[in-house]
């Protein structure tokens, strides 16, 4: 089984890099701030996390988080099977709908002709 190209899971590009994490000045602040000067090096925390970024979007995902053709693939049938059921669902409602306008006016012709 050849092995399929990882693709950004919003725009499906295949144009990606993968960087790590260098300083995250958020952990340094919070790290300065429960820990004065010391908890500066809070912020290297992390660091070897790798983070891959799409240069089409600019979307930012996790390794593993990445998706396949087959993956869109399963979406769009999903998404092609939900569409086909909201239109049975509708075609389901317009047949009651009928039947009811129909059992409607048979009803006001049994009036009427109780009326004459």
């Amino acid at each position: 089984m050849e092995q399929q190209p990882i693709l950004c899971p919003i725009c499906k590009s295949q144009s990606l890099s993968a960087n790590r994490e260098t300083f995250n000045q958020k952990r340094a602040v919070i790290g300065n701030l429960a820990f004065g000067t010391q908890g500066l090096l809070y912020g290297h925390t992390g660091s070897k996390n790798v983070i891959i970024t799409c240069l089409s979007c600019g979307y930012e995902f996790k390794p593993g988080e990445g998706a396949t053709e087959d993956d869109f693939e399963e979406k769009n049938s999903v998404a092609n099977q939900k569409i086909a059921d909201i239109e049975t669902s509708k075609q389901n409602k317009r047949l009651v709908a009928f039947l009811v306008l129909i059992a409607m006016i048979f009803v006001i012709i049994w009036l009427f002709s109780l009326i004459n």
